[in-house]
């Protein structure tokens, strides 16, 4: 009987380690994020009233991204700040959202190129604390499909 108790006790305990040790590599391990991007709109903000695109004006894009299994895993929310006179580029910031939480990124974009990197600025839930990168690569020439890489880190 002492030998049976004497086991279970063992058994317990290298459960309870196991667990702690899996927590504590999943909180230090980074997280990467893959999916297909779709914006399903576009809204154009003439913020100086000029009737044309100029430095100071804003773009703003809904859209969903999905697994490479088709199924939709979250939305986006981007905001685009115009920095140049010539529409080549802009500041963005841009609210991700998926189950436990939301992703917040910022960075440089250029219709000129068919990829960007944003910085991870931020996030909320399971995303609390992170950082790291995104990447996205156009798929399309009106900017409305692109692969992209969240590639997180505590």
């Amino acid at each position: 009987m002492l030998y049976r108790i004497t086991f279970v006790v063992a058994v317990i305990a290298l459960a309870a380690t196991t667990a702690a040790h899996s927590a504590s590599a999943s909180k230090s391990a980074g997280k990467t994020i893959k999916a297909m991007l779709f914006y399903t709109g576009l809204t154009n903000l003439d913020a100086d009233h000029n009737g044309k695109a100029s430095i100071g004006d804003y773009a703003i894009a809904p859209g969903f991204f999905v697994t490479a299994h088709g199924m939709r895993m979250g939305s986006v929310r981007a905001s685009c700040l115009q920095m140049n006179a010539g529409g080549t580029e802009y500041n963005c910031t841009d609210v991700n959202h998926f189950a436990g939480g939301d992703i917040i990124t910022s960075g440089r974009f250029s219709p000129l190129e068919k990829s960007n990197r944003e910085a991870i600025i931020g996030g909320t839930g399971v995303y609390a604390g992170m950082h790291g990168t995104l990447l996205t690569k156009w798929l399309t020439r009106d900017f409305s499909r692109a692969a992209v890489t969240f590639t997180l880190q505590p």
